[in-house]
């Protein structure tokens, strides 16, 4: 259990979370959070830049990868999602000045698709899997054994491993510039976010 109050400090203002901060104040709090998001999702790019083409295709290999391939994806959509209730905003290419082209639009879009049908929700219009049977016997009883195959790629890969790490880059660059640029304004920065009693 965490012996702290949840607490904020912002320009050398302490705020309980429970008090009332400005939308700059929540907005500065999210995307410092967001930057991290990001450097996470960055990160399992490099991982997954090291999968070995040959052994691509056996399934087993592929496998050790798709912790990786989910936890990009779960990282690159958390800024663009919404938390319910907490009154902090989404990011947005606009917000942060970031201007993409229509590919990186597309691409974008279908990681934030990839990740409502089959990270978060696995939907089963988004799920490759195979079960057959094989009849085993034991103790001189037989009953069928079922026997999962799950043939899922890795999304990164299907979506384009480079473009990806670029986009993804191209997204990173414009929230830490929006950062530098707002700190600069406000003449330096002291925020601490501390979480919710008992929330972890």
């Amino acid at each position: 259990m965490l012996d702290f109050e949840p607490a904020v400090l912002v320009h050398d203002r302490l705020f309980l979370m429970t008090n009332t901060l400005t939308a700059n104040d929540k907005k500065l709090i999210k995307y410092f959070q967001y930057i991290h998001d990001l450097e996470q999702a960055h990160s399992a790019l490099i991982f997954l830049s090291d999968i070995d083409a040959d052994q691509y295709q056996d399934k087993s290999y592929r496998r050790r990868f798709m912790c990786y391939d989910t936890a990009f994806v779960v990282c690159y959509a958390r800024p663009f999602l919404r938390q319910k209730g907490d009154g902090f905003p989404q990011m947005s290419a606009k917000a942060v000045g970031l201007e993409l082209s229509n590919d990186e639009r597309m691409l974008h879009d279908k990681i934030i698709k990839g990740r409502h049908k089959r990270v978060a929700h696995g939907d089963i219009e988004a799920t490759a899997l195979k079960v057959s049977g094989a009849l085993v016997e034991r103790n001189d009883e037989k009953y069928h054994l079922p026997i999962p195959t799950y043939d899922e790629p890795l999304l990164t890969h299907v979506w384009g491993l480079e473009d990806i790490t670029k986009l993804t880059r191209k997204w990173l660059r414009a929230v830490a510039n929006w950062a530098s640029d707002r700190v600069q304004i406000d003449g330096g920065i002291d925020v601490l976010v501390s979480p919710k009693v008992d929330i972890l």
